[in-house]
């Protein structure tokens, strides 16, 4: 399913920082131009999301979006989207 609740969803899939295992998430993002914006936010708590843990010790990523299925280095938004605490794929 991409929709959920109706919002897109992608399934991010990135590796354990002490496990080294695969971990996939569903992750609700957007578009800016052509690439994926998602938001490391755990529901406005101070912490931050264990996936988000993981790809920034390792960057390279697998995202599935719908049936399409790609590598991607994920890395933190710059400038104004930085105070949001975007990341982008």
């Amino acid at each position: 399913g991409h929709m959920w609740e109706g919002v897109p969803t992608l399934l991010l899939t990135t590796t354990g920082r002490r496990s080294g295992q695969t971990r996939t998430t569903p992750l609700i993002y957007g578009r800016d131009g052509d690439r994926y914006v998602i938001v490391a936010s755990r529901g406005g708590r101070s912490d931050h999301p264990a996936w988000y843990l993981h790809l920034r010790d390792d960057p390279e990523v697998e995202v599935q979006v719908k049936d399409e299925r790609f590598r991607a280095r994920a890395r933190d938004a710059e400038g104004r989207a930085k105070a949001a605490e975007t990341s982008t794929l």
